[in-house]
């Protein structure tokens, strides 16, 4: 129910009781008017008690608006992804063409390739119809002809060999193997294959799956014909041969507005998308040559320190070709002419298809006067603004004019240095920004395809999972507490003795979902924060000075995540907080568990996007 039907029945039920307690009052006057146990018999009375109903109903929700303004416009301009819409994300799988690349110097799928996709909708008259979806690639991949062919978990005396390169303290229970076969034109050794990224696609695997490569991965075999090649990091890099993806600069999911604050991005992703973290790259196989002699196959073989029976792999447990995409686009609005008797003015992102367009967020305005003088402006609260520009943009966020759809509608007005409405003439606005289809991409299908905008080696690119949930922006007095809680954050530490937990909490409370009983039990599985000043030297040579530091203990309780990764939960934390420290101070977590002896798991120092040990 919208808030203005239920303002609406709100005016109704107090003027039928109101006009009822008149009719006892005044009996004669209500036999005149036919008013009735709060009713009248007249349909033109009735009608009027209906029109102001609706009009003081009008008159109420504008009050609450104009009273939820101010936050929802700083939480917009400060936070914007506190209060904008979050589009529907999906992963998909490239169908790659075998011979439409050269792929012996290899193949860079970029970042903000555009996939397009065919959802069909009902229209009021009950026909369907087709319409597009846009989504943009998040992840800089590199495509190769190559797919999973099978996956198996092996016993340990299984693979002849393997004692010849393994050292003797290297000690495992039992192996996953995964065969990949070629699907291209050249043989496999051709391919300048360094990285190769796997995606967890069996969805419920996930957690098992990352959990057991995170916390039981002994090492990592290529396997070519009787050819054992034990993987091992490169100097400099991590100590592991797999890095998990999804924390890199390059590989945000929603957009990063200027000035805003990556780590709090970061754990709004976490817990609206958390696929985009399952994502892994296996180090170093042109380096140390492993695939050489490939011709049309070879295997991976993962040594575990556990049993992997409770494990039920499948050709989708292991994925390659694939990447995160996200239901945004660019487009270039139609040109708003300016008018002397308005400053402000409503942007539409497709009138023709009004509910499954809408503006996410704009990216640049300019004023093009008569004469074809272009001016760039900038927005009020922005990074960068300029003393001398003659005027500033502000953009509003509005309910839909629909009722009950998920949504809003944008508005942008123009306003001088001093804050005053500003109304140039004979001017157009020209605006670019980024849109999303709203509800529509939740009814693509699982296995659907999408066709790429545009050249490229891939046939289409199929939906792996069903598309998160479009979940439209929220203009209630909500935003009050949400601006109240984030600014009273930035305030507190997170090691601050007792209270250090709580900040923890309600921090990730800001960016879960409140309706989800798995984000609120990881939550709630968090029981104890203690943290410790620490020092560390900065790298290994003697010259580097020290560094001080942060040293956070985590204890949660394991039963609280039976549906979730608290290993996943710990990197997150670990990347998140070495963004959200201050300059020249390191921090570094360490998980404990109480159904666990000892340290379950800790990560390496960190300041910012950098590993300082």
């Amino acid at each position: 129910m919208s808030q203005s039907y239920a303002l609406f029945q709100q005016e109704m039920r107090y003027l039928r009781q109101s006009v009822e307690a008149f009719s006892r009052t005044y009996p004669e006057a209500a036999a005149e008017l036919k008013l009735s146990a709060g009713r009248s018999n007249d349909p033109h009375v009735e009608q009027l008690l209906q029109s102001f109903a609706y009009m003081t109903g009008r008159l109420r929700a504008d009050l609450y608006e104009q009273k939820d303004q101010i936050p929802n416009q700083l939480l917009h301009s400060l936070y914007p992804n506190l209060i904008r819409s979050l589009p529907c994300m999906a992963v998909l799988q490239a169908n790659v063409e075998p011979d439409g690349a050269n792929f012996v110097n290899g193949y860079r799928f970029e970042k903000g390739r555009q996939l397009i996709g065919n959802a069909q909708k009902v229209t009021q008259t009950g026909q369907k119809e087709s319409l597009e979806c846009r989504f943009t690639n998040c992840y800089p991949t590199d495509l190769w002809p190559l797919q999973v062919a099978n996956t198996q978990v092996l016993p340990k005396n299984s693979v002849l060999g393997l004692e010849k390169i393994l050292s003797e303290d290297t000690i495992f229970q039992s192996v996953v193997s995964i065969r990949v076969t070629n699907t291209g034109t050249e043989p496999i050794q051709n391919y300048p294959i360094n990285r190769l990224r796997f995606y967890l696609g069996d969805r419920t695997q996930q957690s098992p799956l990352y959990q057991m490569l995170c916390d039981g991965l002994r090492g990592v075999v290529v396997k070519v014909g009787e050819k054992l090649t034990l993987l091992r990091p490169a100097p400099g890099q991590a100590d592991s041969i797999l890095e998990w993806q999804g924390f890199g600069d390059e590989q945000n999911v929603l957009p990063d507005d200027a000035g805003s604050q990556r780590a709090y991005r970061l754990l709004q992703e976490y817990f609206a998308f958390v696929e985009k973290f399952y994502f892994f790259d296996l180090l170093s196989m042109q380096e140390q040559q492993a695939l050489q002699g490939s011709q049309e196959e070879f295997e991976i073989l993962f040594l575990l320190d556990q049993s992997a029976k409770h494990i039920h792999l499948s050709k989708q447990s292991f994925l390659l070709n694939c990447f995160p995409v996200i239901n945004l686009y660019e487009k270039h609005f139609k040109p708003i002419p300016l008018q002397h008797h308005q400053h402000e003015y409503r942007v539409l992102a497709d009138e023709k298809h009004y509910m499954h367009a809408e503006v996410h967020s704009l990216t640049e305005v300019k004023s093009i006067s008569a004469a074809g003088q272009t001016n760039l402006i900038k927005p009020w609260l922005g990074p960068n603004l300029d003393a001398q520009s003659e005027h500033y943009y502000v953009t509003r966020l509005v309910e839909l004019m629909k009722p009950g759809e998920r949504g809003c509608d944008t508005f942008v007005a123009l306003y001088q240095a001093d804050f005053s409405a500003a109304q140039p003439i004979d001017q157009t606005l020209s605006i670019k920004g980024l849109c999303n289809n709203r509800r529509l991409p939740e009814a693509l299908r699982e296995g659907q395809s999408l066709q790429l905008f545009g050249s490229g080696p891939m046939l289409n690119a199929s939906i792996m999972g069903i598309p998160s949930q479009f979940k439209g922006a929220k203009l209630d007095g909500q935003n009050t507490v949400k601006l109240l809680s984030q600014l009273s954050l930035n305030l507190d530490s997170l090691s601050a003795g007792d209270s250090s937990l709580a900040s923890l909490k309600q921090l990730l409370r800001l960016y879960c979902d409140p309706l989800s009983r798995s984000h609120q039990r990881q939550i709630d599985g968090l029981v104890e924060l203690t943290t410790e000043a620490v020092v560390k030297r900065i790298g290994g040579d003697m010259w580097r000075g020290h560094c001080r530091g942060t040293l956070l203990s985590l204890l949660i309780n394991e039963d609280y995540f039976s549906n979730s990764n608290p290993l996943l939960l710990g990197s997150v934390l670990s990347y998140f907080l070495g963004l959200y420290t201050s300059l020249n101070h390191f921090v570094q977590l360490k998980l404990i568990s109480d159904q666990r002896e000892g340290v379950w798991q800790q990560w390496q120092p960190r300041i910012g996007e950098q590993v300082i040990l």
